[in-house]
């Protein structure tokens, strides 16, 4: 008993880390896509994200904040087993839906020549 406890901590354990290094690996790949817009004029990205939600002035030049937000919804099926009145189990499939909402944070600095050079990504980018 004490052998499977320790099995499915062991298990739990596993699964967050692995979901924490996707989690991070995602997040990279998007400050990357963010980080290949730079040396690249900021008219290009405003094509690309529309329009920022910010802009402001610092001494070095300006920033630039793009957020992207969006609602998602899914489906997917759930089986369990109910036991009949003679002993038997039968599955039974439910779908269920999984909805919400992320938001993605872009930011771009750009000098006063109107080029990025510095970017980054935070948040849930898809």
């Amino acid at each position: 008993m004490l052998d499977r406890f320790l099995k499915s901590v062991a298990l739990i354990l596993l699964t967050t880390a692995i979901t924490g290094c996707v989690t991070e690996a995602y997040y990279s790949r998007a400050r990357q896509d963010a980080k290949s817009w730079i040396g690249h004029p900021i008219q290009e990205v405003i094509e690309r994200y529309g329009e920022p939600k910010t802009v402001k002035t610092d001494g070095q030049g300006k920033k630039y904040n793009f957020v992207e937000y969006a609602d998602y919804s899914y489906d997917y099926d759930v089986s369990h087993y109910e036991q009949l009145p003679d002993g038997r189990l039968q599955e039974k499939v439910t779908t269920q839906t999984q909805t919400g909402y992320y938001t993605c944070i872009s930011v771009f600095f750009v000098d006063a020549a109107g080029v990025v050079t510095d970017a980054t990504a935070k948040g849930e980018c898809q």
